[in-house]
């Protein structure tokens, strides 16, 4: 799973449920209304440094 390579579980929960700069939302938000693709691309966006 990609998320949990580039977090812990805990870290991956604070992640999905806080707001994002990238998304523009919370990462669980743009998962129930437009799927994993967006944030997965928001996950490795996080993981080459772009921190958000």
């Amino acid at each position: 799973m990609v998320l949990l390579r580039a977090f812990t579980p805990e870290q991956a929960r604070l992640w999905l449920e806080g707001n994002n700069a990238h998304l523009g939302a919370r990462p669980i938000d743009v998962y129930r209304l437009e799927g994993a693709k967006p944030v997965i691309e928001a996950i490795r966006a996080h993981e080459q440094g772009a921190h958000s």
